[in-house]
């Protein structure tokens, strides 16, 4: 074999040992890419929207359970509002009633005081026994309020309905509060979330520029040993025809 010959042999295997090389280069540089960084990139901006509409999620929970909260306590406010006015209406009938005497009861009295128990049924606003005292109010004719018996009825009538109603605030009392507290802990928990997922999104999202980044180098290097593969192919085609 001349040295023609053995020099193209060398040259023609070296070109297609860098041939090889390119062709495995650019296949594992092609799965990595396929495979493993452009699925992650897949999943970390999956995530990533997943978090932020999480927050989002919250963000409108929370607005919406803030003004339910603060509808709530308005009507709450309205109702204490409503009792306390007719605790004060009451005790200001009771005051009445303590001032009349059982034996001489005008009738402008009596119609004072009728117009009392009328005044508490309106302020009462539907809280409690307005049946009761609307039944009382029937019956309060001047000839039957005449009696001292009468007197006493409506009085225990008053004292009853104060302690209902003084029972109903109490209630209101606690159960607004524990609405409250409820309320406090729920929002607590959601910013804890949010604040949660904030991080997580900071934390993926610098995996995410990493990964971007693996990703052009990975598709660079991919781009320099394909052009490099068609150099090789290119310097393998000008060997044979300059050994032929």
């Amino acid at each position: 074999m001349d040295a023609r010959s053995v020099h193209h042999d060398e040259e023609d295997k070296r070109i297609n040992g860098e041939i090889d090389d390119a062709n495995l280069d650019i296949t594992n540089t092609q799965t990595l890419l396929a495979n493993v960084l452009y699925v992650q990139k897949a999943d970390y901006e999956e995530s990533i929207a997943g978090l932020e509409e999480d927050i989002k999620n919250n963000e409108t929970y929370m607005a919406e359970e803030t003004s339910l909260r603060e509808r709530t306590h308005k009507e709450y406010l309205v109702k204490v509002d409503d009792i306390n006015n007719g605790l004060g209406a009451i005790q200001e009938c009771l005051n009445l009633l303590l001032t009349l005497n059982p034996q001489d009861i005008s009738l402008v009295q009596a119609d004072k005081v009728k117009s009392h128990l009328e005044h508490i049924s309106n302020r009462l606003n539907g809280q409690t026994a307005d049946e009761a005292i609307i039944k009382t109010l029937i019956n309060m004719t001047t000839e039957e309020f005449a009696d001292g018996d009468a007197i006493k009825n409506v009085q225990e009538l008053l004292l009853n309905i104060k302690d209902t109603l003084e029972e109903n605030l109490e209630t209101l009392g606690h159960e607004e509060e524990t609405a409250q507290t409820e309320f406090e802990a729920d929002m607590a928990a959601k910013e804890a979330e949010i604040t949660t997922f904030g991080i997580d999104i900071v934390t993926q999202t610098g995996e995410l520029e990493k990964t971007n980044d693996q990703i052009t180098f990975q598709e660079n290097y991919l781009v320099q040993r394909q052009g490099e593969l068609k150099e090789w192919q290119d310097d393998l085609v000008t060997e044979h025809d300059a050994y032929e």
